[in-house]
């Protein structure tokens, strides 16, 4: 697996509540999209990973993830697509499920040297360079229209099954159940 940034909504992302310091998840969601709106569809993400298994936790803060991207980036430049997978797993994983947060430059430098065997000044010196954000936002604009991104997070399942934003727990089911009868692939 390889990851390729993709982010919508770049030029507004301040105006929908996004800080560069976070924001709580709750409060951004029902900000933008109305009272209650956070619950519910917290209720409906938790609802589709427990019946695979995985245990979410959709609460706590969030925010422009540029660093988090930049970080993922430099974990492939540096130790190789292996390294990468384990820093995109460590992120999604300590973001929900153990609420940490995506602005947090420290936590970057703690995954990027744990999960992606980085040196703790070569992950700082890029998460503070506005080239480096800079060079993320290029790729992620070009990746968008080239892999038919509407959505994000937009995954592709096995280099061949689009899934793009919060999608009905139906459509995902029937994604890994098509997946599932086709003996994994």
């Amino acid at each position: 697996m390889q990851y390729d940034a993709a982010r919508i909504c770049l030029d507004s992302d301040r105006s929908q509540g996004l800080t560069t310091s976070g924001c709580s998840k709750e409060e951004l969601y029902d900000g933008s999209k109305g009272p209650g709106c956070f619950g519910a569809k917290n209720q409906r993400i938790r609802a589709i990973a427990a019946s695979y298994g995985v245990d979410l936790c959709l609460m706590g803060r969030t925010g422009l993830s540029g660093n988090s991207h930049t970080l993922i980036a430099l974990a492939l430049q540096q130790r190789g697509p292996s390294a990468q997978s384990r820093v995109v797993e460590a992120l999604f994983l300590s973001h929900c499920r153990g609420e940490e947060n995506v602005t947090d430059d420290e936590w970057l430098v703690k995954v990027g040297t744990t999960h992606g065997g980085l040196q703790a000044s070569d992950v700082r010196r890029p998460l503070r360079s506005e080239e480096a954000g800079e060079e993320i936002d290029n790729e992620a604009q070009a990746v968008g229209p080239q892999r038919d991104v509407r959505a994000v997070p937009c995954v592709i399942v096995q280099g061949k099954y689009p899934v793009g934003g919060y999608q009905e727990e139906a459509v995902l089911g029937k994604l890994f159940e098509s997946i599932w009868a086709n003996g994994g692939s």
